[in-house]
């Protein structure tokens, strides 16, 4: 799966953007959107969660837990060491499986591009 970081026009602003080559039948990516879902807060105002979904991520690798859930707004994920399952909160069966390696660079990812200053020249690109 190959992931593209980019910043987006909206609302005369900037918003980072997360584009998958991996996707469902109706052109959405489970894990574009979970990382891109910010709760209306805006990005840098989910830096906090984000590293609670990657200490929890780091909780499951460790043993320290078996298993443990992260969401956002709209977008939630179960992860074990074997598989994240990420998936829409109004229809769970609206997922996607990813190993727990997969989830968690993307999710490193993802948030080391958010915090660089919005710029539309600006892309990052991830094989995962």
């Amino acid at each position: 799966m190959k992931l593209r970081f980019s910043w987006e026009e909206a609302f005369d602003d900037l918003f980072p953007h997360c584009s998958s080559n991996v996707m469902k039948d109706d052109g959405a990516s489970p894990l574009s959107c979970i990382l891109t879902d910010d709760g209306g807060c805006g990005h840098i105002h989910s830096l906090e969660w984000i590293d609670v979904g990657l200490a929890r991520i780091k909780s499951v690798k460790e043993s320290k837990v078996e298993f443990d859930s992260w969401g956002r707004e709209d977008w939630g994920s179960e992860f074990s060491k074997d598989s994240v399952k990420i998936y829409f909160l109004m229809e769970d069966d609206y997922c996607e499986f990813l190993s727990l390696e997969s989830f968690e660079k993307a999710l490193m990812a993802w948030r080391d591009f958010i915090v660089l200053p919005p710029d539309k020249e600006v892309t990052r690109e991830l094989e995962i």
